[in-house]
């Protein structure tokens, strides 16, 4: 069965990486990008899909419904983004 504290663990440990990586100096950045897409970013989406797969037997309309909220507000954030059209960059 799914346990909350399973989901605490993920943000706990997840969360601070990226942050980390970012804090770095930028010559290692990228190397800190790397190794976190190889690790971290695989470890995040099994352990996702382990979550979800629980939600689903928990109750069907809760994975559905967050799914959709998570799209909803990603359209609205894209919705509000200021138009760049004919924009000099830099």
């Amino acid at each position: 069965m799914f346990d909350h504290y399973l989901l605490q663990v993920i943000v706990y440990l997840y969360l601070p990486s990226i942050i980390y990586a970012y804090e770095m100096l930028s010559v290692f950045r990228s190397t800190a990008k790397g190794i976190q897409g190889a690790l971290f970013n695989r470890v995040a989406a099994i352990l996702a899909s382990v979550a979800f797969g629980a939600l689903i037997t928990t109750h069907c309309a809760i994975p559905i419904l967050l799914i959709a909220a998570i799209l909803l507000v990603g359209g609205l954030m894209v919705y509000f983004l200021p138009n760049t059209t004919n924009a000099q960059i830099g």
